[in-house]
Formats: C-alpha cells, structure tokens, sequence
C-alpha cells in the first residue's frame, strides 16, 4: 500500500468518504507517518545500511539522526565484525587506547559518537547494519518501508490521533482502545533512555525483537 491506499483506507475507517470531509488529507497523511514512525521504533521493523568515510587519524564521528540502534560494525577492508566495547571497558584494559593507532577491532557509542579503537591508521569505510527512524511520506506513491502485513494495522493509530480532535463534529468514542490495539501488535514505546541504552551499549533491560 502506498501513501494514497493508506489514506483512501483511513477514510472508510473513520466513515468519512464524503467531502467536505471531517478530516482533512494533511492530518490523515501526518498520523500515517507518525504511525510508521512509531511502528518502526517500537517494533524494530526498519533495517538497513549505512557507511561512514573513515579518516585515517580520526577515531569519531557523529552518527545520524536517523540511526536509532546499531547491530554491527565492520571495516570494509577486512569485513571483520567490530566488537562492541565501553570507554570504562578501554580504560581498565588499554591505557594508551585514545592514542593507539591500527586497523579498528572494536567500537563504542557515546552521545551519538562512535568511537573506533584504535585509531584507524589508514582511510577506508566503516559499514554498519543499524535500525533507521523511516523518513516520512511525502508523495501519493511512496510506501511505508515495512512489511505488506503490517499496512493496514498503522491504522489504529490514525484512529487514535484523529479521535483525539474533540472539536469536531465526527467524534470517534474511545481513542484509547485503538492506541491499545496499535501497541498490542507492534509492541510499547520504547522510553527515550531505554532508547540510549540501546544505541550506546546494545543491551537491553527486557526482551528485544531482532
């Protein structure tokens, strides 16, 4: 489905098919974003790859705002899988680790850094496998970049955000049970430390879908 289908099936769910209509298309296509936004994060469901230019003499570099959680690391010369690491971890085993210099055989994650150690000493590119925040519809054509399975149950929450508009004369009673249903099938919201959490050491304090 793409975004027109999406909205198209908003529409009959909220019985609201004939103009003028109760919710105008610019709301109905902002919730449908938001709830691939939500689905992505809660349920882990947008994977994919990024490469980062990797500088000989440089060991950080900012990640993306869209990267949400890195899976792995690897340095493309060798497609050897970093191991993650923590910056207490190299103080405790490397003394020297933000001087030393060679191929990178571990990284970290601070503040939306990654660290490689050591030093790379030469250029190349850093690949990693990560879960990235979707980027938001902007044309009729363009599909959620999600399984087709999971389309149509987004719609709970465009059920929810459009029954919160206590103002209009279309009422929808019970938001709530629809945001339930939402987090039923893709899971619950992520707080935004157990999010950092999961960026800076890769553990979790309760089960995580892969």
């Amino acid at each position: 489905m793409n975004l027109s289908d999406l909205r198209e099936a908003a529409r009959r769910r909220l019985d609201d098919l004939a103009e003028p209509y109760g919710w105008v298309d610019d709301d109905l296509d902002a919730w449908i974003n938001e709830a691939i936004r939500e689905a992505a994060l809660r349920g882990r469901l947008n994977r994919g790859a990024v490469t980062v230019p990797v500088v000989a003499g440089t060991a950080s570099y900012a990640l993306s705002a869209t990267v949400d959680y890195v899976h792995t690391a690897k340095m493309a010369a060798n497609n050897l899988a970093l191991a993650r690491t923590r910056r207490d971890e190299l103080d405790a085993c490397a003394g020297n680790w933000s001087t030393a210099t060679g191929t990178p055989t571990s990284f970290f994650i601070e503040n939306r850094t990654l660290t490689l150690y050591p030093i790379p000493s030469a250029s190349g590119t850093l690949n990693l496998v990560v879960d990235l925040i979707p980027s938001a519809l902007t044309s009729d054509s363009q599909s959620p970049g999600l399984e087709t399975q999971d389309h149509l149950p987004l719609l709970e929450w465009v059920m929810y955000r459009a029954g919160q508009q206590r103002d209009r004369d279309a009422t929808i009673p019970n938001p709530e049970i629809h945001e339930a249903a939402f987090t039923r099938y893709f899971g619950p919201r992520p707080s935004a430390m157990t999010r950092r959490m999961w960026l800076e050491s890769g553990a979790t304090t309760f089960a995580r879908p892969f």
